[in-house]
């Protein structure tokens, strides 16, 4: 399995706008889903990470942008259409920063942090006949 190395820290307003966006665009997600969606897209938060985005999601509780569903569980609030172009905005730069800052990790095709991709051999390919396919002509 390939796991994304994480990248970059997540605090404050980072994090709050990343964890807001997802639940907008998502819906309701806990805790742990909400971690795992952090790392996929190459987060992390300090540790312990349950504690740090909830206090996050407490904050933007305060201004309506989410709601509190049940005991770690969290889904969206309303969101004003400047607020959520802000929020929209950042969230997209954060993740463009974020991949390029993997970029130069990039093992192969992308690949990151995947040696069982790195050593297929991407240019030869073959038909089941044995004979060699041009994919790129």
């Amino acid at each position: 399995m390939c796991n994304r190395p994480t990248v970059k820290n997540l605090r404050g307003i980072e994090l709050r706008y990343v964890l807001t966006w997802h639940l907008a665009l998502h819906g309701r997600a806990s805790i742990a889903e909400l971690v795992e969606v952090l790392a996929f897209h190459g987060f992390d938060v300090d540790d312990p990470a349950g504690k740090s985005i909830s206090d996050a999601l407490r904050w933007e509780r305060r201004r309506g942008r989410v709601c509190h569903l049940a005991w770690g569980v969290y889904g969206p609030g309303c969101l004003p259409r400047g607020t959520e172009h802000r929020i929209h905005q950042r969230v997209l730069a954060l993740r463009a920063e974020a991949n390029r800052s993997e970029a130069g990790k990039s093992l192969r095709g992308g690949q990151i942090g995947c040696p069982e991709l790195a050593a297929t051999d991407v240019t030869s390919v073959t038909a089941s006949d044995g004979s060699p396919i041009d994919r790129f002509g």
